[in-house]
């Protein structure tokens, strides 16, 4: 994309467990370089006791929505999207690239960060315990045996943000159904519409070495994908997002 195109706006779309809070201070990096920023948030946050058995569909129409609401106005759209929001996020882009899409704006850039970038018909379940693919969650038996609450949040999402803000994190971090562990995406939009992965090396819920069998998995397929790499933990929106928004940056700007 030309540096003197207008810039697409950009779509967050939460990890498991995370709401727009925890993505603001990425926004306003990325505002005060001139992007729009629409950061959703999901049905599956929802922590209290009713939160739905299974929220996949209506978190997919969510997105959809959201991406949908801008570029039927014209305006073209960079979706990015952290951790598990790489799942829903995959499908609801589907249909949707300029080749494919039927309105004036198109999503012209997929971005996964530290994300699930996964093929058709894989579920997080697919990818067996071990150290690239450690367990990070449990059952929530207090507030809702059909939800998962995160393990040692500290250490697996935010052990190199400071703590004033790593606590402010956690107090926001929602809810997240079992049921989702289960779902796939039945289409991928990665095979429609160019793709970039920000890998964070010290990521320890969705490891370096996790993220780069995704992404060779995806260039398995004869599919190109522009890499990026941060020193960061699991969520670098936090503990730089400076460099976080040069990333993102970085890749829609480029001629």
């Amino acid at each position: 994309m030309s540096s003197t195109a207008t810039k697409p706006v950009i779509v967050i779309v939460p990890g498991a467990w995370h709401v727009p809070a925890h993505y603001a201070h990425l926004a306003l990096k990325l505002n005060s370089a001139g992007y729009t920023v629409d950061c959703l948030e999901i049905s599956s946050t929802n922590d209290e006791k009713d939160l739905p058995e299974d929220t996949w569909n209506e978190d997919i129409s969510i997105i959809r929505n959201a991406i949908t609401s801008h570029t039927e106005a014209g305006r073209d759209v960079a979706v990015v999207m952290h951790s598990f929001g790489g799942m829903t996020g995959s499908e609801a882009a589907c249909g949707l690239g300029k080749k494919e899409s039927e309105t004036s704006g198109s999503v012209v850039k997929l971005i996964y960060m530290t994300s699930f970038m996964v093929q058709e018909g894989q579920t997080r379940a697919d990818f067996p315990t071990s150290d690239d693919w450690p367990i990070i969650a449990r059952l929530d038996d207090e507030k809702n045996p059909k939800a998962l609450v995160p393990l040692e949040p500290l250490h697996f999402f935010y052990h190199d943000v400071p703590e004033q803000m790593t606590r402010r994190a956690i107090d926001n971090l929602g809810g997240c159904p079992l049921s989702h562990v289960a779902h796939a995406p039945s289409k991928v939009a990665w095979r429609e519409i160019p793709t970039a992965y920000i890998i964070c090396e010290d990521d320890r819920a969705l490891t370096k070495n996790g993220q780069e069998q995704l992404i060779d998995a995806v260039k398995a397929q004869g599919i190109e994908v522009e890499v990026a790499r941060l020193k960061a933990s699991h969520s670098p929106f936090l503990s730089m997002p400076a460099e976080t928004a040069k990333t993102i940056r970085g890749f829609l700007e480029k001629a």
